[in-house]
């Protein structure tokens, strides 16, 4: 089986601000993002791969523009990390003491009224785990940088305290190649 992880393209929100399940629109660059995106996929197989897509219009905007409706089906658990109190806010303007409570401890800390690192990443193994159990050879995540690194993670055995060394830009493709018991990860942009 080969997964394509795709984080979305850029988002309408300015520099500095904290957002996660916020329904973001994409920028004017939209279409050459894309583009640039359905250049990494395989062209033969386009036609037989499934997507799975964060029903956020950033992610569903990208999946209906790369596949046909009929290869989509819009997952809620692929949504980004619920930031709570702190969507749309300036990471400046946030408690500085919650904002440190939270760093020290990412993966185990709640944001006010949002979702632990640990959520989302149960979130991402069990989508993970479920495309495992369906017949597409090739499937697509179009998804979120918390979503990724979470499998990421699950899929490297990365501690997940550890996962924001990894680095992941707006329309990322990573390419997950599975025959188990092998495992290959490649990153294509």
């Amino acid at each position: 089986m080969e997964v394509y992880l795709i984080r979305h393209t850029t988002p309408q929100v300015a520099k500095g601000i904290a957002y996660g399940q916020t329904d973001l629109d994409v920028i004017e660059t939209f279409d050459q993002e894309a583009q640039q995106i359905r250049a990494l996929l395989p062209e033969a197989h386009q036609e037989e791969m499934y997507c799975f897509a964060s029903p956020l219009q950033r992610c569903a905007k990208l999946a209906q523009h790369l596949f046909k409706p009929s290869q989509i089906t819009f997952e809620p658990k692929l949504k980004e990390a619920n930031y709570g109190d702190w969507e749309m806010k300036p990471w400046n303007d946030i408690d500085h003491q919650a904002l440190n409570r939270w760093m020290s401890d990412f993966a185990k800390e709640r944001i006010p009224n949002g979702e632990t690192y640990e959520e989302v990443f149960e979130r991402a193994v069990q989508v993970w785990e479920h495309i495992h159990q369906l017949p597409h050879e090739k499937v697509a995540l179009v998804t979120h940088f918390g979503i990724i690194q979470s499998l990421l993670a699950h899929l490297l055995h990365i501690p997940l305290d550890k996962t924001f060394r990894i680095h992941l830009d707006y329309g990322c493709v990573i390419q997950v190649s599975v025959n188990l018991p092998m495992l290959k990860v490649r990153f294509l942009k």
